[in-house]
């Protein structure tokens, strides 16, 4: 008798979870590719970081991770450099 009650609650509560996993999932990655729909290159992105998870470790600084990106692009059309 208990365990009709018991069954239907923990669904729902699993629906609400799936929910909300996904949502949270597409609200981070919604952007990615962004750039390479306008024609530019950039770095393939990682879940929940981007691109700057290096920077967020404290592995490199943030100076030398723009450095660092726009001497990979140089010569492209990237959205750190314009050639001509």
């Amino acid at each position: 008798m208990f365990e009709e009650y018991l069954i239907v609650p923990v669904y729902q509560v699993l629906a609400v979870l799936l929910v909300g996993v996904l949502s949270v999932y597409w609200f981070f990655t919604k952007d990615y590719g962004r750039f390479e729909v306008m024609g530019l290159k950039s770095l393939k992105p990682q879940f929940f970081f981007g691109n700057v998870k290096a920077v967020l470790n404290g592995e490199v600084t943030l100076l030398d991770f723009y450095r660092d990106l726009y001497f990979k692009f140089e010569g492209e059309r990237s959205g750190l450099s314009n050639p001509q």
